[in-house]
């Protein structure tokens, strides 16, 4: 409470304040009281003003103290003061007449303190960090209005501090020590006055460094005389500054020390044929890692091979050709790696060489990309290129199996990719198949199957290396080799590349010019498994066409008739609509399958259609038990699936109208069609299904 006092009108008067804190909320009651005297009135209203940390407040008042000793004059509230120290004042004045003194004014003024727990610290990083310790730093801020008492920093391994937690006093920076290696550690901090503790601050994080030594690969150059070491530094943590590494000859006791800001380097200046001893370490701002343990690595010593002898006579032999760099027989010679032909190899992340080596999958030549500058991440591409010597042509909407021969220098992620090209050879995308960890040195068949796009006309198949567990990035000198890319119709066959017959099930030939066309796969007819029709004899192979027995084929008699619409929709205006029917069977076998399909422009419905006249039709003669047989109109092959084998032979019991050859059914100019098919009376009610699929030919 804070007061001065007035002498004079017929008294002494006090001026009275009363300050009260509530929370944030400051309330000041302003009063006067009467001391002495018989006390002193007037009518003219006297003025009064508070002042509360810095919100004015003001007014008048008129008194008469003749007939009571105090009087509340004002009432003042603040609300949301901030914290800490504030003044209060109030001013009132009071007029006694020119015989008492006149007017007079008096001023009181207290100070008011707010108080609260302080305010959170403000996080300012993790950093110098070792093996096992990492600095913390924070800053504080507002006290609330009272003096801060003291600073507290904790740290854990967990977001939620629960594992690994270590909570000490601190005065804003604390090196927290025995912490895990290569862990990540995540710290705050807060404050307490005398209220009480604040808020935890937000969250730093940093990693302490890995405990162990980087990696080192020490690569020999093929004439020995110099290495190329690739370092990657321990556990993956950033932040190396330099890399030291040391080399002694074996048994020597005097090591070199090389250092490098980069994590490839190269020492020159080695013996060829010689033994030395490598290790290395890291440092980081803060620390040094251990040495990595010891290894021998022996420098190449080349051997004259008189036969690698070039004096312009001789184009190349094995992987290498030679070719003068100026004039013939007056300038050095170069020798190159050679290339294969139709082959290429892509990175977006780094720069790989094209090359011819010796041993592929069949044990003649394999093509190479070999990796000159170490990739960043995955996309590594080698396979056949988008050219007309390479690429293969396919059918649009078509079933087609790709598969590629693959052999990493060490252990990667790989799969198949088939890309699509249209027939201006504009990218279509991509198909991949299933991704499988090859291991180093090792030959694997990776394969890849599904439909091409509708306006495919030309694909390619290459294999490529794809993130996932298993694979990491390519270093200099790693290589990826491939052979036996090859593309086919529907199913996955053996690889042929014209050096063979073929397998004991199977028979290969070229559709056209050796090793620049399709080839072709014959099943061996003595191993397979043949569907026999009871009602008719095989026709035996012959030197010319067989005639075909009409006896098979019934044309006359009763049948029941089934039919299938196809929408004008389905039908390919500018291109050509291949149907494939499916035929399946129940427990018991189905003879005499007529399946036509009828040009149909004006989409009339079964009943209204003249079905006298068709388009095309097929017969199938028979259908074992529990069978599918597939009338493919896009290979124009008839296969089946029974007796738990697929891609059975059935094109011997595919006949067309009245015995004939067979003509396969296209659907064209964007009509409508109908399609019926009829079986004998005799078949059991539900013994059968036939399906249609459609599929657009450019």
């Amino acid at each position: 409470m804070g007061s001065a006092t007035w002498p004079g009108g017929n008294g002494n008067y006090r001026l009275e304040t009363y300050v009260s804190v509530s929370g944030r909320t400051i309330e000041q009651v302003v009063g006067i009281r009467k001391l002495a005297g018989t006390g002193f009135r007037t009518s003219d209203r006297q003025p009064w003003s508070v002042l509360i940390a810095g919100a004015p407040d003001e007014g008048s008042f008129t008194y008469d103290f003749r007939n009571y000793s105090y009087l509340e004059i004002a009432r003042h509230s603040v609300g949301n003061v901030p914290y800490g120290q504030h003044s209060v004042s109030a001013t009132v004045r009071m007029d006694f007449g020119s015989q008492y003194g006149g007017r007079q004014t008096l001023t009181v003024t207290d100070t008011v303190v707010i108080q609260d727990v302080p305010a959170a610290p403000t996080p300012l990083g993790l950093d110098q960090a070792t093996i096992s310790s990492i600095r913390f730093r924070f800053s504080g801020n507002s006290d609330g209005g009272s003096a801060i008492l003291e600073w507290q920093a904790q740290i854990a391994t967990d977001p939620n501090f629960t594992q690994n937690v270590q909570t000490v006093w601190s005065n804003g920076l604390t090196v927290f020590t025995g912490r895990p290696s290569g862990t990540t550690q995540y710290a705050r901090a807060r404050g307490r006055n005398g209220v009480g503790w604040s808020q935890y601050s937000a969250l730093a994080t940093g990693t302490t460094l890995p405990a162990g030594p980087p990696g080192m690969t020490v690569r020999p150059s093929p004439d020995g005389t110099y290495a190329s070491i690739q370092l990657t530094p321990p556990g993956g943590a950033a932040g190396v500054t330099e890399y030291v590494v040391e080399y002694v000859p074996t048994g020597a006791s005097l090591a070199i020390r090389v250092t490098s800001t980069v994590a490839t380097l190269t020492v020159w200046g080695l013996t060829p044929g010689a033994s030395y001893d490598w290790h290395a370490m890291a440092r980081f701002p803060s620390t040094d890692t251990p040495w990595s343990t010891w290894q021998t690595i022996v420098q190449a010593s080349p051997v004259a091979d008189p036969n690698a002898y070039f004096d312009g006579s001789q184009g190349g032999r094995g992987n290498r050709i030679f070719a003068w760099t100026g004039p013939p027989h007056a300038s050095p010679s170069l020798a190159e790696i050679s290339t294969p032909v139709g082959w290429i190899t892509t990175s977006a992340s780094g720069t790989v060489a094209l090359g011819r080596v010796a041993g592929g999958a069949f044990g003649s030549y394999a093509a190479r990309s070999l990796v000159t500058a170490s990739l960043t991440g995955p996309g590594l591409q080698l396979g056949l290129a988008a050219t007309s010597l390479a690429r293969s042509e396919v059918i649009p909407g078509a079933v087609y199996s790709g598969s590629i021969f693959a052999r990493p220098s060490r252990a990667q992620r790989l799969v198949a990719r088939v890309l699509w090209y249209n027939e201006a050879g504009g990218s279509l995308g991509s198909m991949d198949g299933g991704a499988i960890v090859v291991e180093a040195g090792e030959w694997k068949r990776l394969t890849v199957r599904g439909n091409a796009p509708l306006n495919a006309a030309f694909a390619v198949v290459r294999v490529v290396d794809v993130s996932g567990t298993g694979w990491s990035a390519w270093l200099v000198d790693q290589y990826l080799d491939a052979d036996g890319a090859m593309i086919s119709l529907r199913n996955l066959y053996d690889y042929f590349d014209g050096s063979f017959l073929g397998t004991s099930d199977s028979s290969f030939a070229w559709e056209d010019l050796p090793d620049a066309s399709p080839s072709r796969r014959d099943l061996t007819p003595e191993s397979l498994y043949v569907i026999t029709d009871p009602d008719c004899i095989v026709v035996p192979s012959a030197p010319r066409p067989p005639q075909i027995v009409n006896d098979c084929v019934v044309t006359e008699g009763q049948w029941r008739r089934f039919w299938y619409s196809i929408p004008a929709a389905e039908v390919g205006e500018w291109t050509e609509t291949l149907p494939t029917v499916r035929v399946r069977s129940a427990g018991a076998d189905i003879g005499q399958v007529r399946i036509r399909f009828y040009r149909n422009p004006n989409s009339e419905t079964s009943e209204t259609l003249d079905s006298t006249s068709w388009d095309s039709e097929l017969i199938l003669s028979y259908v074992p038990p529990l069978a599918t047989v597939t009338l493919d109109g896009i290979s124009q092959r008839a296969t089946a699936e029974v007796a738990g084998r697929t891609d059975v032979p059935a094109d011997h019991l595919l006949y067309g109208s009245n015995g004939g050859v067979v003509s396969w059914p296209t659907l064209t100019c964007g009509d409508a069609y109908l399609m019926s098919w009829d079986i004998p009376p005799s078949i059991p009610a539900g013994n059968i299904a036939v399906e249609l699929e459609l599929t657009q030919r450019m």
